[in-house]
C-alpha cells in the first residue's frame, strides 16, 4: 500500500484525492499499531512469570537462562544490515565492482536514520566509508562469526526448551516471549520505513496548503490536515508553532483532547508525564544484557544529541531507537528510562553485547553529562560514584 502511494503522481491529484491517500495511510497505521498493544499488555506477566519459574527451577543459573529466553534468535534489521555491508566489503576487498550492491544496500537500509518523517536517510557516501573500514579487517570471518553466534543462540534456546519440557505452559511462554521481542522491533522498524514512502505525499500536501516548511505539516493531526484539504478550516499557523514547544494529546481512538505550548507543558507536569529531578544517587531498573561497567555519563535526549557520545561513555537516554545504532558500538553501557523485555534497548544491548539497565523511569533526571557512575546490569542498579 505504501509503495503504491509513493508511486502516485501527486501533482495530477485534486486536494480531495490527496486527502483520500492520506486517509488510506493513516488507516493502515491505526490497524498496524493495534497489534503492538497485545505484546505490551502481556509483557509484564510473561517477563515476571518466566523469570520466577526459571529461578525456581535453576537457582542462580536461572538469570542466565532468562537472558537466553529473552534474547531473540531471529535476525533483526541491525544484523541484517551488518551482514549485507560485510558481504559488500568482502567484494570491495577483492576489487570487485560493488556499485549495484551499494545501491541495493542504500535502498534497503537507508531508512534506518529516519525515525519519523523528517526525510533523513543514509546515503552512498556514508555506506562507502563503512565498507572501506570493514574491508580493512576480515569481512568473511566476521560474517561467519555473526552467523555462528546466532546459531549458538538458537541452540541454547532449544536446550532450554528441552530442559523445561515438563512445563508446557512455561515452554509456550518462552517461545512467545522470544518471538514477541523480535516482532516488537520488527513492527517498529516497518513503521519507520513507511516514512520514505509517505514523505512525498506530505510534501505535496504542505505545498497545497501553502506551508513554506514541509516539516510544519507534521505538527498537524490527520483530521486537521483533511479538514484543510477539504477547505473546511484554515491552516492554524500559530497552533503549529505552539506544538513545536510541546503538546499533549489524549484520545480513545474516536475523540481526542489536545493542548499546546506552555499550557501543554503545565498539563504534562500535573499528569506526571514530565518527571521532576529526583534527589538520589542510586536508581533501579531491569537488567537487559548482564555486566558491570564504570564510566562517564552522556545524557542524550534525542537523536540530534548523538554527536555528544564518545568511546567508552555510558549512554543515558529515555529510550533508544534504530537511529541510535551507529553510536552504540562506542558506548560501554546503556541506561534507559523506558523499557521492558520488548524494548529496543533490551534487544539491541543483547545483539551488541552491551551491559544495559532499562526501565529506570528517571535516569535522565538523576544523572547529567560527566557524572561517573557504576552500571551493575546483574542487579539492575545504576549508582553515582
Amino acid at each position: 500500500l505504501w509503495k503504491e502511494i509513493e508511486q502516485t503522481l501527486f501533482t495530477k491529484k485534486t486536494n480531495s484525492e490527496l486527502a483520500c491517500l492520506l486517509e488510506r495511510y493513516v488507516n493502515s497505521i491505526v490497524k498496524f499499531g493495534a497489534y503492538v498493544s497485545l505484546p505490551f499488555l502481556a509483557e509484564g506477566h510473561i517477563s515476571t512469570t518466566i523469570h520466577s519459574k526459571l529461578i525456581e527451577k535453576f537457582g542462580k543459573e536461572g538469570e542466565t537462562w532468562f537472558n537466553i529466553a529473552t534474547d531473540p534468535v531471529e535476525i533483526g534489521s541491525v544484523l541484517e544490515e551488518k551482514l549485507s555491508l560485510l558481504e559488500i566489503a568482502e567484494k570491495y576487498k577483492n576489487h570487485e565492482n560493488i556499485s549495484e550492491n551499494l545501491k541495493k544496500h542504500v535502498n534497503e537500509f537507508s531508512w534506518m536514520k529516519n525515525v519519523g518523517y523528517f526525510d533523513e536517510y543514509y546515503g552512498e557516501n556514508y555506506y562507502l566509508e563503512r565498507i572501506k573500514e570493514e574491508s580493512k579487517s576480515n569481512p568473511k570471518e566476521e560474517i561467519q562469526k555473526i552467523k555462528g553466534e546466532n546459531a549458538q543462540k538458537r541452540e541454547k534456546l532449544n536446550k532450554l526448551l528441552k530442559l523445561v519440557y515438563e512445563d508446557s505452559k512455561l515452554q509456550t511462554m518462552i517461545i512467545t516471549a522470544n518471538l514477541a521481542i523480535y516482532f516488537r522491533s520488527y513492527r517498529t522498524e516497518i513503521f519507520y520505513n513507511s516514512g520514505k514512502y509517505i514523505s512525498p505525499l506530505f510534501k505535496e500536501i504542505a505545498k497545497r496548503i501553502k506551508l513554506s516548511d514541509y516539516v510544519d505539516v507534521l505538527y498537524l493531526f490527520p483530521d486537521e490536515i483533511l479538514s484543510i484539504l477539504h477547505q473546511e478550516q484554515e491552516v492554524p499557523v500559530e497552533l503549529i508553532e505552539k506544538r513545536k514547544v510541546g503538546y499533549v494529546y489524549i484520545g480513545d481512538g474516536n475523540e481526542y483532547f489536545s493542548v499546546a505550548g506552555g499550557e501543554a507543558i503545565q498539563l504534562s507536569e500535573k499528569l506526571g508525564l514530565r518527571s521532576i529531578q529526583k534527589d538520589t544517587s542510586i536508581i533501579k531498573g531491569q537488567p537487559a544484557f548482564i555486566g558491570k561497567v564504570t564510566g562517564r555519563v552522556v545524557v542524550v535526549q534525542n537523536s540530534s544529541e548523538l554527536s555528544k557520545v564518545s568511546k567508552g561513555d555510558i549512554l543515558v537516554t529515555h529510550a533508544t531507537n534504530i537511529d541510535y545504532v551507529p553510536v552504540l558500538k562506542l558506548v560501554s553501557a546503556i541506561v534507559t528510562e523506558e523499557g521492558g523485555i520488548l524494548s529496543h534497548a533490551s534487544v539491541i544491548s543483547r545483539e551488541f553485547k552491551i551491559p544495559a539497565v532499562i526501565g529506570t523511569k528517571i535516569a535522565t533526571k538523576v544523572f547529567k553529562d560527566g557524572d561517573v557512575v557504576e552500571v551493575n546490569a546483574e542487579k539492575g542498579i545504576v549508582k553515582k560514584i
